[in-house]
């Protein structure tokens, strides 16, 4: 890496917690001058971005219109694609519209998962692999409980999109079997073995691993996962609508209930899934990516 990459200045901004994720692997990677700017609105889109060289956006639909006035003030424009970000422009014709309008301005995309870079090939857009790798990664597996309970993800929003008619179906046909539910409140009408614990910190979610044997994500599309790599890294079963190793691929409700079925049956640690994690889902390894990425910059 040359003086002058080494001394750019990365503004990481986007969802949540994923652009001090971003800014953590940049720096780990030889940028220094990365780092994640706060929640930004109207004007300040341009004017807090100013002294930067780069702008990195995690999930970047909402920031599209910006993408001139970035190119107009002489920055790179990093775009770093998640997932739902992705295949929501499917249903967005607007912002599909404006995605074909400011692409040209976008030197760089990179997007978390395989699945991910093939789609953004197929619109014509190269992208890097650099798959997303949370600091909650377990160093080893941990026990299974003694009884057997799945968990979910269960949002306020967007929770039918997260599998929620699914997950309800499978905790009515499996009454014996509780399902520990984050990421949003109770649901009207819930079957009495889901228990809703709401937003969850990450001592929380350590809690909720250990008090489970498997996760159910029966999502319509997704990127990677953070809870399946999660939930591998523990030691637990997945059961999720995308191919992925160590994970059971179930899409349909029959395969889904299927699946519930065999692991209610019989569910071993995941041993195979904990050490796929563990040897390819590093921080040093996310960084890495990210600087290589970066070198086409």
């Amino acid at each position: 890496m040359d003086a002058e990459r080494r001394a750019w200045r990365i503004a990481c901004i986007g969802m949540e917690e994923l652009p001090a994720l971003a800014a953590t692997r940049l720096r780990a990677a030889g940028y220094a001058g990365a780092e994640a700017v706060p929640a930004l609105r109207g004007s300040s889109v341009v004017t807090a971005l100013k002294p930067f060289d780069v702008v990195h956006v995690v999930y970047p639909p909402p920031y599209f219109k910006w993408v001139p006035a970035w190119r107009a003030g002489g920055k790179k424009v990093v775009f770093h694609w998640v997932g739902s970000d992705l295949y929501g422009l499917a249903r967005r014709p607007a912002a599909r519209a404006l995605f074909r309008a400011v692409r040209g301005g976008v030197a760089l995309h990179v997007a978390d998962a395989p699945w991910l870079v093939a789609d953004l090939k197929a619109l014509g857009l190269p992208a890097h692999l650099v798959p997303t790798v949370s600091e909650k990664m377990a160093p080893a597996p941990v026990p299974l409980p003694d009884t057997f309970r799945l968990l979910a993800y269960c949002p306020d929003r967007r929770r039918d999109f997260y599998g929620w008619p699914i997950i309800k179906m499978v905790a009515e046909l499996f009454p014996a079997v509780g399902v520990v539910a984050v990421g949003g409140g109770p649901e009207a009408g819930a079957p009495v073995n889901v228990e809703f614990r709401g937003v969850v910190d990450g001592a929380g979610m350590d809690r909720c691993y250990a008090e489970t044997s498997a996760l159910l994500r029966p999502t319509a599309t997704d990127g990677l996962s953070q809870m399946v790599l999660e939930a591998l890294a523990r030691g637990r079963q997945a059961i999720w609508t995308r191919r992925f190793p160590h994970c059971i691929y179930a899409v349909t409700p029959g395969e889904v209930v299927s699946a519930v079925e065999r692991l209610v049956a019989d569910c071993p640690l995941n041993a195979a899934g904990a050490a796929y994690v563990a040897d390819h889902f590093t921080a040093a390894a996310a960084a890495a990516a990210l600087g290589r990425a970066y070198d086409d910059l």
